[in-house]
């Protein structure tokens, strides 16, 4: 089932039951924890929590997730998502984030606006730059997903494709206005920042670089065109990232 469709056809009777918005949505699987799945989300659910990478096939450790139910009644919702985030420690999952969809503060919404601003500027200068622009998507962490047959890594961690970003342009003349931009982005995703999106992430050492959201970013072409809502035919989502042209 796509997201769109879970938020259609399950999320409205969710909330006609519950009589009102959901405050945590936990997706127990594999390559959930995008910017785009996050941001279908955010007129239904107040944190939402997933994870960027494939899952090990125990999943979640629900006996450690249960227990802080019984064992701390009185954590607020944020307190319990991050609980949720943390106890990864006792299981096998590479990457698990909570990220504020909707509650008050920084959310979902203020992130979108950054990627934006950031996406309009790459359009605005990266005929300057098509080199490093191009160098920073090649070297940016994905997560691994074979849809078709051969490898495809199209979703990156948004956070590190902002740092190699901003270190491609490190000392570029007239790069400042995209370093600022990405600047801008990672702070709204570093995790625990009293300005940051993300509440929690956990990650393996294999992915320390993960901070707690993927995007779509076709590697195959080279291109950000892939950024485009409606242009994942898997996700289906609504976030509208500008494209801009990173060929040579």
């Amino acid at each position: 089932m796509l997201p769109k469709e879970f938020e259609e056809n399950v999320l409205g009777d969710i909330e006609a039951e519950n009589g009102g918005d959901l405050e945590i949505l936990g997706l127990d699987a594999c390559l959930m924890g995008s910017a785009e799945v996050a941001y279908q989300f955010r007129n239904h659910v107040q944190y939402f929590i997933g994870s960027e990478e494939t899952e090990a096939a125990s999943g979640w450790s629900w006996e450690d997730v249960c227990k802080e139910f019984t064992d701390h009644p009185t954590l607020t919702t944020a307190q319990l998502a991050n609980a949720v985030v943390d106890q990864r420690e006792h299981s096998a999952i590479d990457t698990l984030s909570a990220t504020c969809l909707s509650a008050e503060g920084v959310n979902i919404l203020d992130l979108r606006t950054a990627v934006e601003a950031l996406a309009a500027q790459l359009r605005s200068d990266s005929y300057k730059f098509p080199c490093h622009v191009a160098r920073a998507r090649e070297n940016t962490k994905h997560v691994h997903a074979d849809y078709t047959g051969y490898t495809n890594y199209s979703y990156i961690s948004l956070y590190d494709y902002c740092k190699t970003l901003r270190e491609e342009l490190d000392s570029v003349s007239g790069g400042t206005a995209i370093r600022e931009k990405a600047e801008d982005v990672m702070d709204l995703i570093y995790p625990c920042s009293m300005y940051s999106t993300v509440l929690e992430n956990s990650t393996s050492v294999s992915y320390a670089e993960y901070k707690g959201l993927t995007v779509s970013y076709s590697m195959l072409t080279f291109r950000a065109d892939e950024l485009r809502a409606g242009s994942s035919v898997m996700l289906q989502t609504e976030l509208d990232i500008s494209p801009v042209s990173v060929t040579t």
